[in-house]
């Protein structure tokens, strides 16, 4: 067997499904707080184009609006059909994921810009900005999770 084809035998052989999910979080925490403190840094640097800025908000109120539709207004699945809104959701979850796992790295440029436009102070900007980011990081994957259920009824069985 292959280097790779052998570890990924081991790793399926000895690794527990919850350690593998544990450490899979792990890795995201590791990476968004990484790139976070990068993006944030950088971002406090300079001012950015409101095109990029207004991209940045789009993303946050799309990944927002999931939030509130599910927790707000969906009710669970389970004891009622999808409605179509729904059903469109279900069928483009890639676009919804690739949004979710875009929102630290994406908030963590727009906050360290919006703190700027509010003050000009740069540590300011990257410490909120960095914060902020790390927050969404945390939660990213328990909001993805919601989601999925909530509207596309994939805890359902």
């Amino acid at each position: 067997m292959p280097g790779g084809a052998s570890w990924r035998a081991l790793s399926e052989d000895c690794v527990q499904p919850p350690l593998k999910l544990l450490l899979t979080y792990g890795a995201w925490l590791v990476i968004c707080g990484l790139a976070a403190w990068f993006l944030s840094r950088w971002s406090a640097q300079r001012r950015l184009n409101h095109a990029l800025f207004a991209l940045l908000i789009v993303i946050a109120l799309v990944n927002l609006a999931q939030l509130v539709y599910v927790f707000g207004f969906g009710e669970s699945i389970i004891v009622r059909p999808r409605n179509e809104f729904e059903r469109f959701l279900q069928h483009t979850d890639r676009v919804w994921y690739l949004l979710f796992a875009l929102w630290p790295f994406a908030a963590a440029i727009g906050i360290a810009q919006a703190s700027l436009r509010i003050s000009s102070r740069a540590a300011l900007a990257r410490w909120i900005s960095f914060a902020c980011s790390a927050v969404i990081a945390v939660l990213t994957p328990l909001f993805i999770f919601f989601t999925t259920c909530g509207l596309a009824g994939a805890c359902l069985g």
